[in-house]
């Protein structure tokens, strides 16, 4: 399922796998500098089937980025 992902751009960074959950809380610190609101919202899945990642595809590019 992730192929799809990679062959859309070069892959920049990687990390499939476990991790604990503070470790990704803090992972991207660096790049939100201080008094800037920022907020996540994830969802871990087992799986991610064929729709799922269109439906990634399609979307992703209109949400803002830091």
């Amino acid at each position: 399922a992730v192929q799809r992902f990679r062959a859309i751009a070069p892959v920049v960074a990687e990390h499939v796998g476990p991790m604990p959950y503070s470790a990704l809380n803090s992972a991207f610190d660096a790049l939100v500098p201080p008094g800037l609101q920022h907020y996540w919202k994830a969802n871990f899945v087992t799986e991610l089937s064929d729709a799922a990642i269109t439906a990634h595809l399609d979307h992703a590019p209109r949400l803002p980025a830091v």
